[in-house]
């Protein structure tokens, strides 16, 4: 059976799901107010918050259970590698091209860089950490955490590097960037459009890394070792730091056409919203 879901309906699903837990479901279901009750101390420390996956789900609230049921369901078809009809693939994630020029002033460079056949792999590796929803605002804040996001591609670099004279620095081959232990902060909105579609209205996220390794096979230059290897790595920190915006702009972008368009196969499918709402009922009563 198929009908539209609605903005009302999905207000009036939310608005009865959100106001409980688990636990406060159990404690309506099992209570008795003629039982006698004992009072127990304890000194254990207080009680870690649940984990956000699959098998803790239950443990949180409705509506952020119906988040996490998404954004596993999503992760899940990134690793499948199933994509949206008409939209590349979000893991590897590709870019085919990217030009820059990157300048040192601390160790003196300025050198052109063309970098081809991009592909960002490791984006659906990731660990939900946190989720904090608004439902009047039909918004939610994700804390997401990523082990390694690897950056690979093939680069033509060209230009001067100086010290008494200008030196060349010059070469093509393969660069890989490799980011560790990355703490990312995911916000997205949704809301309706003028014709009563479910829409994704607003989705960012702010990169937060740490640790940055780059690897550079076959680029030359006639300094001495030690300048050489500051040189090197100042280049290839700012060579990440060039992409970073260009990465992030083109992932918010795809992820949002893709979403949009999920939202928009799924506005008379009543049968997945059945199964999205089954989750979070068989939570509270199975």
């Amino acid at each position: 059976m198929k009908m539209p879901f609605s903005k009302f309906t999905f207000l009036v699903v939310v608005a009865l799901l959100v106001p409980s837990g688990r636990a406060d479901w159990d404690d309506f279901l099992w209570s008795n107010d003629d039982e006698e009750t004992t009072e127990v101390t304890t000194t254990e420390g207080p009680t870690p918050p649940p984990e956000f996956d699959q098998e803790n789900i239950c443990e949180h609230d409705a509506l952020t259970i119906i988040i996490l049921k998404f954004v596993l369901e999503t992760q899940k078809q990134m690793k499948d590698g199933v994509v949206a009809p008409g939209l590349p693939s979000m893991e590897p994630f590709q870019i085919p091209k990217m030009e820059m020029d990157l300048v040192g002033t601390k160790h003196n460079y300025n050198v052109a860089a063309n970098i081809t056949e991009i592909v960002i792999t490791g984006l659906s590796n990731f660990e939900v950490q946190d989720i904090k929803t608004d439902v009047i605002g039909m918004s939610a804040n994700l804390s997401v955490y990523l082990d390694k996001l690897t950056v690979s591609g093939k680069y033509h670099i060209k230009g001067f590097g100086r010290m008494v004279i200008p030196i060349p620095i010059y070469g093509k081959g393969r660069v890989v960037i490799e980011s560790h232990k990355i703490q990312t902060q995911v916000h997205i909105e949704i809301g309706f459009s003028d014709e009563g579609e479910l829409v994704l209205k607003e989705f960012d996220f702010g990169l937060g890394m740490s640790q940055i390794n780059v690897k550079f096979q076959g680029l030359t230059g006639s300094m001495i070792t030690k300048r050489w290897n500051e040189i090197i790595n100042s280049m290839g920190l700012k060579m990440f730091a060039k992409m970073e915006p260009k990465i992030h702009d083109k992932i918010r972008e795809r992820s949002i056409r893709g979403i949009n368009k999920a939202l928009l196969e799924m506005k008379f499918d009543w049968q997945m919203w059945q199964d999205v709402l089954a989750q979070v009922f068989s939570c509270y009563f199975e």
